[in-house]
């Protein structure tokens, strides 16, 4: 077979020789067609051609340039240079690595390399009937005899900058560890400016320079990997800030250094100043068929202390907000004088009116100037009421109201806390998370009136004040209103030191990007988009997987349900990213989707670390250490563990999330038990 120079220079970028690529295609495991090359798996033991594959594709539509067998298990790949004796020989090293091409260079180089098709690709989901205590991990990896044989994990440099690329490596350890006793060390490659892979370290810095990275490699230890997965050792998760275009990324990464703040907050507090400039104006429909409908809601915390610079985060925002307000507020005073001088005109005329009357003349009464409402795009007044009279209010201009406070606190503390009639009312409030109609009568007046309520909320909390409201019931009993929060952790500290810039402060390219959002015209009823052909694929497999997550019963009822608002969330988020950079265009790409699902991660991943701080979890989380070390159990069951101590766990669900934060923490792991059941399965 002739190979075109498209599979052959993408080998060469990874340092493979002609030799070595002929090989794989003499034998027949490279393959071209003119769209993609595809590269065939050998069997681990033995020089034949599974029937898993890595295809790459010449012109990928977006971002999915490999395609792999769904319908196959992961595979571990093994090059064809590197003997199955290695593999068996527990005297005889290997490293794992992400990526077929890097393995295959590290083995041309003189190293025993196999590698993963992805980070995690090492598990997998188990079928309906697989009950075993391994269905959940690719048999490949169940099957490798690895007592005492030192294995070294090596991805690439930026991993330390991707948390769930780290969760994995960690995970992973913890399990070739505990179950399958190897030694575990990781190969660390150096954090430079440029992104590099072990291929291309192999390049730039030659083989015997990683032979010293192989050498220094120091051995992991379990207690090592449960400090980093509690937050005990630093292991923040960091915000997907390239979700962005690059002029907002890159002012998002300057306003952190200048204000010495959170990157994160910043970024999250122009995503929700975007969307309270979208609400009542767009939406989107994810799946057409079932008419799935999302609007741009997004109800968004920003948890840290005092000193963490949540209002200087907040202030960024509400200053692009109260600029557009003050341009609503100019065209009221505006009409608010016409009306002025319609209403004296009208009274004139109905004056007449009433006089032809008299008269027994007859006359056409005169219509009544109807009064312009005061628009505004942001309030604090959080009241039932308030809130609906200013929705009212906005209806010719079709803008929402958002929420934007400085301090969440008052908001949570006041939900169903009547004071006169004007407090908040927690059941408006859920409804208006999904933009339900609320009928609402003012109290002393005649006025009735039907309003779409939906609110984008903002602002800071002190995590203290978060377990004194919303988490004041505990995390096993939830009415629905914590699943809809998203929340913005942070571990930043503030260095202390003046910014030094030649340039001024300069806002100008978040306000104008939202200045875009806010004149964009539409007609009298909102502009709708829809997810283009690959990213409602993409979307349907999504919503797969959180439904099959759900159906599980490996996660608590809290998490289920806390995913289960994701899926709306990831609908919102591609909604609000595409309107920041093709407002214009109606289709939402798959780039897009897949940034809203990096988006979505994050904030699953702070509210995991949320549950984990819990003060009413972390003493349930020493029980049942302690329970699984004094009683030498090795597996347990939700229930199992529920009935060892009722009075303590209190419901199923509490011994369920104890668990889950246990296996999160890499205490253990949680596999499938039965059709509706799981265990987990201790490491110590």
């Amino acid at each position: 077979m002739i190979i075109q120079n498209f599979t052959r220079n993408d080998f060469i970028k990874s340092g493979i020789s002609d030799l070595t690529l002929n090989e794989y295609i003499n034998n027949g495991y490279l393959l071209e067609t003119p769209d993609c090359w595809q590269l065939k798996y050998p069997e681990l033991y033995k020089n034949k051609p599974t029937d898993y594959y890595n295809m790459r594709l010449k012109n990928p539509t977006e971002n999915k340039k490999y395609i792999k067998p769904k319908e196959l298990c992961s595979r571990l790949f093994r090059p064809l240079a590197l003997s199955p004796n290695i593999i068996s020989n527990r005297n005889e090293y290997i490293i794992i690595t992400e990526g077929e091409k890097k393995a295959i260079k590290a083995v041309q180089e003189g190293f025993n390399c196999l590698a993963l098709s992805g980070v995690w690709a090492w598990k997998r989901t188990p079928k309906d009937d697989e009950t075993e205590i391994n269905a959940d991990i690719i048999p490949d990896i169940v099957n490798l005899d690895l007592k005492n044989k030192t294995i070294y994990l090596c991805y690439d440099n930026d991993m330390w900058s991707k948390p769930q690329v780290k969760q994995a490596l960690y995970h992973f350890s913890a399990y070739l560890i505990a179950e399958k006793q190897a030694i575990v060390k990781i190969i660390k490659l150096p954090e430079i400016d440029d992104k590099i892979g072990l291929d291309d370290y192999l390049i730039k810095y030659d083989k015997n320079n990683f032979q010293e990275l192989l050498n220094n490699a120091k051995t992991l230890d379990l207690s090592v990997i449960q400090n980093i997965l509690s937050d005990k050792i630093d292991s923040n998760e960091n915000f997907p800030i390239d979700i962005f275009p690059a002029n907002i990324k890159n002012i998002i990464i300057d306003l952190h250094k200048r204000l010495d703040a959170p990157l994160e907050y910043i970024a999250c507090v122009f995503l929700v100043t975007v969307s309270m400039l979208m609400d009542y104006r767009f939406y989107i429909n994810a799946n057409p068929a079932s008419n799935f409908i999302e609007y741009p809601i997004l109800w968004l915390a920003l948890v840290g202390k005092p000193s963490q610079k949540k209002t200087p985060c907040l202030k960024i925002g509400k200053k692009i907000l109260d600029n557009f307000e003050a341009i609503l507020l100019e065209k009221y005073e505006i009409k608010l004088e016409q009306y002025k001088k319609d209403y004296i005109q009208y009274k004139a005329e109905l004056e007449a009116y009433k006089q032809f009357i008299k008269q027994g003349k007859n006359a056409e009464i005169p219509k009544e100037p109807r009064k312009p409402l005061k628009p505004r795009i942001t309030t604090q007044n959080a009241t039932v009421e308030a809130l609906c009279m200013a929705i009212n209010s906005n209806k010719d201009i079709m803008l929402g109201i958002g929420i934007f406070t400085d301090e969440l606190a008052h908001l949570f503390k006041s939900f169903n806390q009547y004071k006169g009639g004007g407090g908040n009312d927690k059941e408006y409030f859920l409804q208006a998370w999904c933009k339900d109609r609320q009928n609402i009568i003012r109290k002393g007046t005649d006025e009735d009136f039907i309003v779409e309520a939906s609110h984008n909320i903002i602002g800071g909390i002190q995590p203290k004040v978060l377990d004194e409201t919303l988490f004041k019931k505990g995390i096993e009993s939830t009415d629905g209103m914590l699943e809809r929060w998203l929340f913005c952790c942070t571990g930043y500290e503030e260095t202390g030191i003046l910014p030094d810039f030649k340039e001024k402060y300069d806002i100008s390219v978040l306000k104008n990007c939202c200045e875009k959002i806010f004149k964009y015209k539409i007609n009298n009823t909102p502009k709708g988009y829809k997810f283009d052909d690959n990213a409602l694929i993409q979307f349907k497999t999504f919503f797969k997987e959180i439904s099959d997550l759900k159906k599980s019963n490996s996660i608590s009822n809290l998490i289920a349900s806390y995913m289960s608002k994701q899926i709306s969330y990831v609908a919102r988020f591609s909604l609000v990213l595409h309107c920041i950079e093709n407002i214009e265009k109606d289709e939402i790409s798959i780039n897009t989707l897949n940034n809203a699902i990096e988006l979505s991660k994050y904030f699953i991943y702070c509210f995991h670390k949320l549950l984990n701080e819990r003060i009413t979890i972390n003493p349930l989380e020493d029980y049942t250490l302690n329970l699984l070390r004094i009683k030498n159990i090795k597996t347990i069951s939700p229930t199992e563990l529920y009935k060892k101590n009722i009075s303590c766990f209190r419901t199923l669900e509490m011994a369920k999330i104890a668990l889950e934060n246990l296996a999160s923490k890499g205490y253990g792991r949680i596999c499938k038990s039965g059709t509706r059941g799981y265990k987990f399965i201790f490491y110590g």
